[in-house]
């Protein structure tokens, strides 16, 4: 069973930013943001103190990453940034993380069960897919940390009917849209199109969510790098 945790709400305007905390041990507005969060929650419902009092363990292990844009090797474009598997090791990771909205275009952040890559062509990702929310940048200040930090926690909390299907999931800052995927093990298991259903339902249904295969996409990037390769000959 999982662990109720609680809900932080986003910052509200976001910037053009770089990806980390300036500093890793330094969660300026965002530890405000959690004190503020923390008091509302203790005045509300008196179980949540004892939450943030007691650590729990979470069904398994989780790894962190972010993207540096300018490198091209997706060996050294990913960073792993830190690794949690308690309630509170994700809070004190959280906390410390700038939010979305903050984030430089390309900048992105991967949460994966510890051991899993997160790339396609991996053993534990090639035959699955990704459920991905595009949210517009009208949309960026209202709905991008909140969905985010939902889609965080529904995943942790392992809140999916199918959760062993579910590999990770993705905040990617892009310039026309920026996109929050759930990444999927097996997209030909029975399980596959109930996780589509119970991302839409933790999201209140406030956006589409579509499906692509990773096969597919790793077949349409392989397509774009040879007809760039062959328009540069």
């Amino acid at each position: 069973a999982g662990i109720d945790l609680p809900k932080i709400p986003e910052e509200e305007n976001g910037i053009d930013d770089s990806g980390i905390s300036d500093s890793f041990s330094n969660p300026d507005e965002s530890l405000a943001s959690l004190q503020n969060c923390a008091q509302e929650i203790a005045e509300e419902n008196s179980t949540i103190p004892e939450i943030c009092k007691h650590d729990f363990p979470l069904n398994t292990s989780w790894d962190i990453y972010t993207t540096r844009p300018e490198a091209t090797d997706w060996a050294d474009k990913l960073v792993k940034i830190a690794s949690f598997d308690t309630v509170k090791g994700f809070w004190a990771i959280y906390q410390h993380l700038k939010l979305p909205s903050f984030l430089r275009y390309h900048h992105d952040y991967y949460v994966f069960r510890s051991g899993i890559e997160p790339q396609w062509e991996t053993d534990e990702n090639i035959e699955g897919g990704r459920f991905v929310v595009e949210i517009t940048k009208k949309d960026r200040n209202s709905f991008l940390n909140s969905t985010w930090l939902e889609t965080l926690l529904i995943l942790i909390n392992e809140e999916f009917a199918d959760h062993s299907n579910i590999n990770g999931c993705v905040v990617q800052n892009r310039k026309k849209a920026d996109k929050i995927s759930i990444w999927t093990r097996d997209a030909r298991s029975a399980g596959n199109a109930q996780t589509g259903a119970d991302f839409a339902e933790a999201l209140d249904s406030r956006f589409q969510i579509q499906f692509q295969s990773h096969r597919d996409n790793a077949r349409r990037s392989s397509m774009t790098k040879k007809s760039s390769t062959s328009l540069l000959k």
